[in-house]
């Protein structure tokens, strides 16, 4: 999924495929005190230190965005829910409850296609309703 999205922002087919070699069936050796460990063999995912790791974090992230459908342009004014993003930080705003819970709901199943997960302990959430703030708010097991 990853390497369509790469595609369809127009990155270069042979960039693409120099990220796909460098990703599959990868062979890697941990080390301890100047010790090598025996080759084991990585597939089709990010190693931690990956200099690519950051730059393909945020192309999934932008194509789980685009895909779900959730405004990211203009002012929450003209739209029920929006979405601000820093990095790897994603605000959710929306009008209502509803709105909000759908938009986290429709970028969640999204993100989902691109191995991305939702951190739960990191959701926090803010509300500016009249009434009183609910203890606990639960959306899709989050």
């Amino acid at each position: 999924m990853l390497y369509k999205e790469l595609l369809e922002m127009n990155i270069p087919k042979i960039l693409v495929r120099l990220i796909q070699l460098t990703m599959e069936s990868v062979k890697c050796y941990g080390g301890v005190d100047g010790d090598l460990s025996d080759a084991f063999l990585t597939n089709s995912s990010l190693r931690q230190g990956d200099s690519l790791a950051c730059l393909l974090f945020n192309f999934a992230l932008e194509g789980a965005i685009r895909a779900s459908g959730i405004q990211v342009g203009g002012t929450i004014f003209n739209h029920t829910a929006q979405l601000l993003g820093y990095a790897d930080d994603i605000d959710v705003v929306g009008k209502t409850f509803g709105a909000t819970s759908s938009a986290f709901v429709d970028l969640q199943r999204e993100a989902g296609q691109f191995g991305l997960q939702v951190n739960q302990s990191k959701i926090k959430y803010m509300t500016t309703a009249k009434g009183g703030v609910p203890d606990h708010i639960e959306v899709n097991g989050c």
